[in-house]
Order: structure tokens, then C-alpha cells, then sequence
């Protein structure tokens, strides 16, 4: 779930839809989002979860946000990162700044970002969730301030109740005699007799 918008206010993001078109720059189709903001506006994470950077050729300095719903983001172009590689961070918290490194430098300044479902490689399109979310203003190096939408309610984990089956209890069903043979165990002074008796008709 995208809790908060991941490119704040002060840098005027925006963004169209452009999930899914012929990749211009990489090829194939493009598999997220661009919000282009000004140069250096802070780029935050969408949920709470692990947080882990690296530089890539394509990507330049990029983030990979896997949250604790199980879903995965990808962050891609940052001018730079903020904080150590592999810490736990919180919806709203900085992880960079907008920029156009890897194979952006000649476009303008933006994050590309992508959404991928229980950490698979595959992809879906992030605009209708980002389009509802308005950015968060960012004052601090706490990160965003308002417009974080609170976590989603862990699902419950209890027993599942017991079935009640309406109408009395059945009774319990007894074993019928065998002919009439009934074996009894004896004890006596620490030894065992078995001893034979015969029903009588």
C-alpha cells in the first residue's frame, strides 16, 4: 500500500501516465512512473519496511523499499541517498533527492518509480494510487510531516471459532458384544493374571 506520495511538495511533482509506453531510453515498455520534480527535492519512502541502495548503470543512484506488506518499490535517477543501506525506515521518511543520474542525464530532473507485488519481478502500475495522494510537505530530515495515510490493520491471526451444530448432540455410539467373551485384567501382589469369563446366557 503507497501510505504517502514519494517526491514532496517542494518540489512541485508531477507526473502523467506513463506506465506501460514504449521505453524510449532502455527498451521494452516502461515499467513505472516518472515524477519529475525540481533538482534535489526529497524522495520518501512510501511505507514502513527495509531499505537498501545501490548505483546502477541504468538507475544511477536508485532504492529498494520492500515493505512489510510483502510488496517491493523501486526508486531510480536520485541525485543522491540519504542514510545507510539496510536500516528499517517508516512511510514518509527521506531516502533521497529527486535527480538524473544513469541514463536520465539528459532528461529532467525526476524519480522513476515502480511498484512490484509480493516482491516479484513483475510490475503494475502505480497511477491511480499516486493520483489520489496529494505530496507531503517535508521540513526535516524526519521527512514528511502530513499526508501519510495510516498503516492498514494486520489481519488477524486467532483460532477460528468453533463451528456450533444446531439441534441436540448425538449420542455416543457403543461397541456391540462379541458372543459373549469379556477378558479382565487382574492385578495382584505386582503380578498379572488374565482371566477368562464366559457371559452367561
Amino acid at each position: 500500500m503507497i501510505r504517502v506520495f514519494p517526491v514532496a511538495a517542494e518540489g512541485s511533482p508531477h507526473f502523467t501516465n506513463d506506465y506501460g509506453v514504449p521505453n524510449l531510453r532502455g527498451g521494452g515498455l516502461h515499467q513505472g512512473i516518472d515524477i519529475f520534480a525540481d533538482e534535489s527535492t526529497p524522495v520518501v519512502a512510501v511505507d514502513d519496511g527495509a531499505i537498501r541502495y545501490a548505483v546502477e548503470g541504468t538507475g544511477g543512484n536508485v532504492f529498494y523499499l520492500h515493505a512489510d506488506d510483502g510488496t517491493s518499490y523501486y526508486g531510480a535517477h536520485m541525485l543522491s541517498t540519504e542514510g545507510a543501506s539496510g536500516r528499517r525506515v517508516v512511510a514518509g521518511e527521506i531516502l533521497g533527492y529527486v535527480g538524473r543520474t544513469g541514463n536520465a542525464s539528459s532528461t529532467s530532473p525526476h524519480l522513476h518509480f515502480e511498484v512490484h507485488p509480493n516482491a516479484g519481478p513483475g510490475t503494475v502500475s502505480p497511477f491511480e494510487e499516486l493520483s489520489a495522494l496529494p505530496p507531503p510537505s517535508v521540513t526535516s530530515s524526519l521527512g514528511a510531516v502530513d499526508q501519510v495515510l495510516a498503516p492498514q490493520a494486520s489481519p488477524a491471526t486467532g483460532l477460528p471459532p468453533i463451528a456450533v451444530v444446531p439441534g441436540p448432540v448425538p449420542p455416543i455410539p457403543r461397541p456391540k458384544s462379541r458372543g459373549g467373551a469379556v477378558f479382565l485384567v487382574l492385578a495382584f501382589g505386582g503380578t498379572f493374571a488374565l482371566a477368562r469369563a464366559r457371559a452367561r446366557r
